[in-house]
């Protein structure tokens, strides 16, 4: 299952690349949002783990145009900041710092299967 992953502190990109590799899901992770638009453009994409700040603008709006173009996409959003977006129906949020393992949770908590 394809995954955009978009974070943009690149240790955590990392980190969570080689995870959710690790538990089955083909990763293409991206810095920026301009960068994830991109990406995503090549389609395919069956879930978007989006962090809600990067350095170029709103993680939320990225997502909303995402799932604009893309119905039945899943969301998790990700943050330091304790207020999780409401703008996108069906989102799942998953507060800063967290364990891998609460990662692989929220997934699967979307009801996505690899």
């Amino acid at each position: 299952m394809k995954l955009l992953l978009v974070e943009d502190e690149p240790a955590l990109l990392s980190l969570l690349e080689r995870y959710l590799g690790r538990l089955g899901y083909e990763v293409a992770g991206c810095g920026t949002r301009a960068e994830a638009a991109a990406v995503f453009e090549q389609g395919g994409f069956a879930i978007a783990v989006i962090d809600l700040t990067l350095p170029d603008g709103s993680g939320e709006e990225l997502a909303k145009g995402f799932v604009a173009s893309t119905p039945g996409l899943k969301v998790l959003f990700t943050s330091g900041h304790p207020s999780a977006p409401t703008g996108v129906p069906g989102s799942v949020f998953l507060q800063k710092p967290f364990w891998p393992g609460a990662l692989g949770e929220a997934l699967a908590g979307l009801g996505v299967s690899r």
